[in-house]
């Protein structure tokens, strides 16, 4: 259980942090470019089951002749409780704290619990994660959480922790070891 309390710590404090800056930009109508219109549309349309035109690119554009996202689908049904393009960006927020679960946990496995509360403060806080809340919504919301985790349950980072090179970082012909 005490496992687990640094990672929800930084989750939920990375949670109110990136919708607090979403509220603030959004109340004070800053808008840094058109995604946020753009996503809204889309979400707006597959909450009513319809294709999604947005007629923010052009009268009548079909988005999926631009992008095909269909992961995009699942912010339907929180966009038909909450109609508001607020509601993706605490739902960004969300998938953007969230990552931050794996990364936390991990530092605290391998490093202990005052190299954790570093890395995690350094993830939360990072140039990456504050820049992409305030560029609004994007579909990329939805890779960073899967990236995380990911990362971390395949075994990925485990060749760091070995000090061995990850096949990417070397190839089969020159294999360097570390140390």
């Amino acid at each position: 259980m005490r496992r687990l309390l640094l990672p929800a710590g930084f989750t939920a404090g990375a949670f109110v942090l990136y919708t607090a800056l979403s509220w603030i930009m959004w109340d004070n109508y800053i808008s840094p470019s058109w995604d946020l219109g753009i996503f809204t549309q889309l979400a707006d349309a597959y909450a009513r089951l319809d294709t999604p035109i947005v007629n923010i690119k052009g009268e009548g554009y079909n988005l999926l002749g631009d992008h095909f996202h269909p992961i995009l689908v699942l912010l339907a049904p929180f966009f038909r409780l909450f109609p508001t393009g607020f509601t993706l960006l605490v739902i960004q927020a969300g998938m953007f704290a969230l990552s931050a679960w794996p990364i936390v946990s991990l530092a605290e496995e391998r490093l202990g619990r005052r190299s954790a509360l570093l890395v995690g403060a350094s993830y939360v806080l990072s140039w990456g994660l504050i820049n992409a809340v305030w560029a609004q919504f994007h579909e990329i919301a939805f890779a960073v959480p899967l990236l995380a985790f990911g990362l971390v349950w395949s075994g990925g980072c485990e060749d760091l922790s070995h000090k061995q090179p990850s096949p990417s970082l070397s190839s089969s012909s020159s294999r360097k070891t570390w140390g």
